[in-house]
């Protein structure tokens, strides 16, 4: 008997091998075999770029500026500039950008460390947005700087001090 894989299986594998391969070389090994996962970070792409995004983790995303197309399960959903938004671990997802984009991102566990789920309004299954105004957008992208600068510096005590932030984000996100 033989067995056909799909190109779209084929290069979803791939796309999900080459990203965990990424964030291995980002985390200390016994992240990875714990699960006790925090890391965050800011990148800047050009229009026309796609890359994988991280799937075995919640993430959390706060566009700073452009456009930005994601193939999440099996959906298609565009975020903007301004959009803060939370995705449920699960399927792969692709990110491909539209507009010059300048994304801050977080991994993190929900389960283990956070009290309360999100109760922002859904898009779509297992995605979340909100669009916060211009006061609560810079109160967010303060929360991201800092978290992200916890998690590069790790200080005595960052990684609680990161969770405390990251569920102010998803409380403040519930109240919008």
């Amino acid at each position: 008997m033989k067995v056909v894989i799909s190109d779209y299986v084929s290069d979803n594998f791939a796309c999900y091998e080459r990203e965990r391969t990424l964030a291995m070389g980002s985390l200390p090994e016994s992240w990875y075999l714990t699960g006790c996962e925090l890391y965050a970070g800011v990148q800047c792409q050009l229009p026309g770029h796609h890359y994988p995004g991280h799937n075995r983790n919640w993430n959390l995303l706060l566009l700073e500026s452009g456009r930005v197309r994601v193939l999440f399960n099996r959906e298609s959903y565009v975020f903007n500039s301004g959009d803060l938004v939370l995705l449920e671990p699960g399927p792969s997802r692709e990110f491909r950008v539209q507009e010059t984009l300048k994304i801050h991102w977080i991994h993190f566990n929900l389960d283990a460390h956070l009290q309360y789920r999100p109760e922002w309004p859904s898009r779509g299954r297992n995605v979340y947005l909100i669009h916060p105004e211009t006061a609560a957008l810079d109160e967010f992208l303060r929360l991201f700087s800092e978290i992200n600068n916890l998690c590069t510096f790790r200080q005595k005590g960052w990684y609680r001090l990161g969770y405390c932030m990251i569920q102010e984000i998803l409380l403040r996100g519930n109240m919008l």
